[in-house]
């Protein structure tokens, strides 16, 4: 039995000295490098975004002061007559200016209906910006107000939806 080791010899197991948070292992460091990378480059995406669309709030905040003209009978015309421009300004922010610039007539509307993904320009009542132009008070003695709301609402879905290549 002397060969056996008695249990009056055991030790206690002293266990090892706890790990220090501070200072991190080199894996951590890495780690934070790539989450911070990642969030300043997703916080650069996010503003170039809004840069790029800050032109569309501002046409729908237009839009929008044009509607309530539209609603005062003094200046209902203007409103009417404003709104082909304010049409064009938008695309002229959204897209190259050579490409936009000299569009009128049915080229302009089938522009807008392919920007848009949509046939109401030329189909539908968007066909009335080209009136809205040049005889906005004599459309106003022969469409009804619904049809006019209905051209701002595609002209506000236009806003909202088109595809730009800027």
């Amino acid at each position: 039995m002397s060969d056996l080791i008695s249990l009056q010899n055991l030790k206690d197991i002293i266990p090892p000295d706890r790990v220090p948070l501070w200072p991190p292992a080199p894996g951590w460091y890495v780690l934070g490098t790539v989450v911070l990378i990642g969030v300043i480059w997703v916080a650069w995406r996010w503003f170039q975004n809004w840069r790029a669309n800050r032109y569309r709030s501002e046409a729908l905040a237009e839009l929008e002061r044009l509607e309530s003209q539209f609603r005062d009978d003094q200046h209902r015309e203007t409103a009417l007559a404003v709104l082909p421009e304010l049409v064009k300004r938008t695309a002229l922010a959204g897209f190259r200016r050579q490409d936009v610039a000299s569009l009128t007539g049915k080229i302009w509307l089938e522009f807008l209906d392919a920007t848009g993904a949509t046939k109401a320009f030329t189909q539908g009542p968007g066909n009335l910006l080209l009136e809205f132009s040049y005889q906005p008070a004599a459309v106003l003695e022969k469409i009804p107000d619904q049809q006019v709301n209905d051209v701002m609402s595609l002209v506000r879905e236009w806003m909202k939806k088109h595809k730009s290549y800027q």
